[in-house]
């Protein structure tokens, strides 16, 4: 199976030579499973457009940083599974996909797009960059540098 993951370029850096690790998770609706805490979220599809722009500005916010890169992960079902914790199914196995909502104050970026999650680490060679997004560049090349303008000097008289 094929996963999408946005991170910073640090992140990415270490990525390259650790692999993917789980780590701390606070979604909501992880919060309510009876699952692990800590894992790698996926995208289930390449995002493209306003969901993608999304993605991009929460990790901008998030990571407070403007490097981003883009990854395509690799991963199995047995990567998604966990046991559960809960005292009336406890050892059963299960997996969690997710529909996932992006909104901020003023946009929504995207609505019910599918995600998973992996609980186990992902060894760096299932790991590809894809893209790498400096959002600083970006928008110094779309827009154009105002030209000089010089004002000739004014003289007051009394």
């Amino acid at each position: 199976m094929i996963g999408w993951h946005y991170t910073s370029e640090a992140c990415w850096e270490r990525i390259r030579h650790e692999g993917l690790i789980p780590y701390q998770l606070a979604h909501p609706v992880i919060l309510q499973q009876p699952c692990p805490r800590q894992g790698i979220w996926l995208y289930r599809e390449r995002q493209h457009g306003l969901s993608h722009l999304g993605c991009l500005i929460w990790q901008m916010r998030n990571k407070r940083t403007t490097t981003l890169v883009l990854l395509k992960v690799q991963f199995s079902v047995t990567d998604m599974t966990f046991e559960s914790t809960s005292w009336w199914d406890k050892g059963k196995q299960h997996t969690l996909s997710l529909k996932h909502d992006l909104s901020d104050d003023d946009m929504v970026y995207h609505t019910k797009v599918p995600a998973t999650i992996v609980w186990r680490p992902i060894e760096s060679r299932r790991i590809q960059l894809v893209a790498r997004y400096d959002l600083v560049e970006l928008v110094d090349s779309v827009i154009q540098p105002l030209p000089m303008v010089s004002t000739p000097e004014l003289e007051l008289t009394q």
